[in-house]
């Protein structure tokens, strides 16, 4: 007979955004405080055209890394650049964001931190022990982020990681080709890592 151990993990950060968010929106009247869509029901998908015949999809387990027609659409989507081996499909970013941080970062590691942002990687790293920069962004320059410091701070400290939000959640900026790619160059000679979470991006 198999047993179930329980670890309990009383030294993570209350995440007070989700905390409150599941408190309290799916009671709410008239919800303010939401950044996604409403979801779609199966006859709305049937009005759009979308075939939702369920009577013979097969339920059983997937690929762990996600289908391989999935992965080789999303490589194709990026030009050739990568492979459908440089690929991993989560269940949302939220997964994504958990696995990139268990796998990119270690106790000490300096990290920057895009902000204002949803504050979920911002707690992950907390909870590796990393030493965190705050690149913030500023409503007096439109929310773009402060590109000549984060550049200074690559240059001078060479972080283990970038994380990044674009779209930038909470404030919709989008930020420009030429800003990311900037900072990826200058990300490359210091052998940094840029994580980018794109879940509004289209």
């Amino acid at each position: 007979m198999g047993c179930i151990t329980v670890v309990l993990c009383s030294d993570l950060p209350r995440f007070c955004l989700e905390r409150w968010q599941s408190e309290r929106e799916t009671r709410a009247r008239i919800l303010l405080s939401e950044s996604g869509v409403e979801p779609l029901s199966l006859s709305l998908l049937e009005e759009f055209g979308v075939n939702v015949e369920l009577v013979s999809v097969e339920l059983g387990y997937g690929w762990t890394k996600g289908s391989p027609g999935l992965r080789s659409a999303i490589a194709e989507y990026h030009d050739g650049v990568i492979t459908r081996e440089h690929v991993l499909v989560t269940v949302g970013s939220s997964e994504a964001n958990f696995l990139s941080v268990t796998s990119i970062v270690k106790p000490g590691d300096t990290v920057v931190v895009d902000m204002p942002a949803y504050m979920q990687v911002h707690g992950l790293l907390e909870t590796r022990g990393a030493r965190l920069y705050m690149a913030w962004r500023s409503p007096e320059n439109e929310w773009e982020l402060p590109l000549a410091d984060l550049l200074e701070f690559i240059q001078t400290k060479k972080p283990r990681a970038i994380y990044l939000v674009n779209p930038n959640n909470p404030t919709g900026r989008i930020e420009r080709e030429n800003v990311l790619r900037e900072i990826a160059r200058e990300a490359s000679k210091t052998g940094t890592i840029i994580v980018v979470d794109e879940v509004y991006r289209g």
